[in-house]
């Protein structure tokens, strides 16, 4: 698969999700650790071309996928392909 049918594929899978309402994480050392992991997921993608796998809920359950974080926002992260996950519904994030 190219890496255009890559992006195609998830921005198709992220269109579809319906995203919770409802912060995913309890606790604020949980969340501040989560958007830690965003922000050096965003230095390795944008500097070093590296995927992070990120794990969110979604109405229907958990959905992973993985890809590079282009930008991070108060409320939201942007994917390469502008794809784009609600920060309140991550679960967790993992670089590769």
């Amino acid at each position: 698969m190219t890496i255009a049918q890559q992006i195609t594929k998830t921005r198709e899978l992220l269109s579809k999700q319906q995203f919770l309402d409802t912060e995913v994480l309890p606790t604020q050392a949980e969340r501040d650790a989560r958007r830690e992991a965003l922000y050096y997921g965003m230095v390795l993608g944008n500097n070093y071309s590296r995927k992070v796998r990120i794990s969110f809920l979604t109405n229907e359950g958990q959905v992973d996928i993985e890809g590079q974080i282009w930008a991070i926002t108060e409320s939201k992260i942007n994917l390469k392909g502008g794809a784009t996950i609600p920060i309140r519904c991550i679960k967790s994030v993992k670089t590769l």
